[in-house]
């Protein structure tokens, strides 16, 4: 019986190799419950990647390139070159309750994509895509994470939603949380709406959170189905009646145009 290891050596010195010259290996085996991350090794300098695991760690690193995984057992960075450019996934199984140690990582600029968390019990992300600049989404509907300072900090193309689905419920840490990230108005605006009725909505929320938003834009604007009426009568509950600090965003200016309107004769 060839062993796991043995299909990992053929395939990484022989099965992704043509006439025509090299190929894209084939992805390894989905592993059920894995935290996973996409990566693009060109959008980077350099090949290695080196992942800021934290909180409790017992776990195994999968690189997506057939090479020997990685186990961690301990905080810490846990780094892999990669022998030639080109996209991969990454998945890591076990527990790891933590990921992001509050400042950016090597080969953060890889990242263009986290597919989920997995069941591996994620609870914190302090800086975890900090200087992820081709990150474009993250998950969908989480929970229980109490820590996302720094998290989507220089984040630069990231502009997606997902955070508006999140429970903010277990929430205690948001401090530059979005601080130079890709957000555009329309986007943020959601998040902030759908975050002011989070809380107005749940007395176990706690108070007095910072979200750090600088060069983040927001504009008043009125959404259907959210308890507060617009942007800014959200945003100004999460200010004041809950005791939120939003450092550094700006009110953007909104111009409304009706394009039905004709001058002339």
């Amino acid at each position: 019986m060839i062993g796991d290891g043995m299909i990992r050596l053929g395939l990484g010195l022989g099965l992704g190799l043509t006439q025509q010259g090299i190929k894209a290996l084939p992805p390894e085996p989905v592993i059920d419950g894995a935290m996973v991350l996409n990566i693009d090794t060109n959008l980077a300098s350099g090949a290695t990647i080196e992942l800021p695991l934290s909180g409790t760690v017992d776990c195994t690193v999968y690189w997506g390139d057939w090479s020997t995984p990685t186990a961690a057992t301990e905080a810490g960075d846990v780094s892999h070159t990669y022998a030639r450019p080109g996209t991969y996934t990454i998945q890591i199984d076990g527990d790891l309750t933590s990921f992001g140690d509050g400042a950016t990582w090597t080969g953060a600029d890889m990242l263009t994509s986290v597919t989920t968390f997995g069941t591996v019990g994620i609870t914190a992300l302090p800086g975890a895509f900090y200087g992820a600049s081709n990150l474009t989404a993250i998950p969908s509907n989480v929970t229980g994470v109490t820590d996302i300072s720094d998290m989507l900090h220089d984040a630069t193309s990231y502009n997606g939603t997902e955070l508006a689905t999140w429970d903010i419920t277990s929430l205690t840490n948001a401090s530059n949380a979005l601080d130079g990230c890709g957000l555009e108005p329309d986007h943020y605006n959601t998040i902030i709406m759908s975050w002011a009725d989070q809380v107005a909505t749940n007395s176990d929320l706690p108070a007095s959170i910072t979200l750090g938003a600088d060069g983040l834009w927001w504009g008043n604007v009125e959404y259907d189905g959210y308890e507060h009426a617009d942007t800014d009568t959200a945003r100004s509950y999460l200010t004041t009646t809950a005791g939120w600090t939003i450092s550094d965003d700006t009110e953007a200016m909104v111009l409304a145009f009706n394009t039905t309107l004709e001058t002339g004769t």
